[in-house]
């Protein structure tokens, strides 16, 4: 079992808190005429950085009470956290590769074909991207290299 890791989830929560705070200060003090910007819309920007970031916080403070689990299992893996996705077993799995958005990385999957429409019926999904059919949780408590190549071991074992 793979958990996200709460220190990083912390820091993201605090990085939500400072901006909920700017947002705060935002729009309590608008009225002075420092900024090159109208009272109206620093009001509304203030609103849209509380209302955005204290979503983030929000789901930060839950992922620090629950961090998001990925269970492996000689069947297959599933996500567990604030969604429950549905299991996925390492037969219907192509391979798992590496995404990577400047300096964060993340593991993502492709699906074999044959499986991919029963797969995103459950999953309410649109469309594959960039990032594959699916993707592992952020932040967990080992490296992505490491979680990819733990991945990797296991579809090899289990997924012939």
């Amino acid at each position: 079992m793979l958990r996200q890791s709460r220190k990083k989830t912390a820091l993201a929560l605090f990085g939500s808190a400072v901006f909920v705070a700017l947002g705060v200060w935002m729009i309590t003090d608008s009225s002075t005429d420092s900024s090159r910007y109208s009272p109206e819309i620093v009001v509304l920007i203030g609103w849209c950085a509380v209302l955005l970031f204290g979503a983030f916080g929000l789901k930060g403070l839950y992922n620090l009470a629950r961090p998001m689990q990925v269970v492996l299992s000689p069947e297959g893996f599933q996500v567990l956290g604030l969604r429950r996705l549905p299991p996925v077993r390492w037969q219907d799995v192509e391979r798992f590769f590496m995404g990577q958005v400047k300096r964060s990385k993340f593991i993502c999957y492709d699906l074999k074909a044959e499986t991919m429409s029963n797969f995103q019926r459950a999953m309410d999904m649109v469309r594959p991207g960039q990032w594959g059919d699916g993707q592992l949780p952020g932040a967990l408590e080992m490296k992505p290299d490491d979680v990819l190549q733990l991945f990797d071991d296991w579809h090899r074992r289990y997924g012939a």
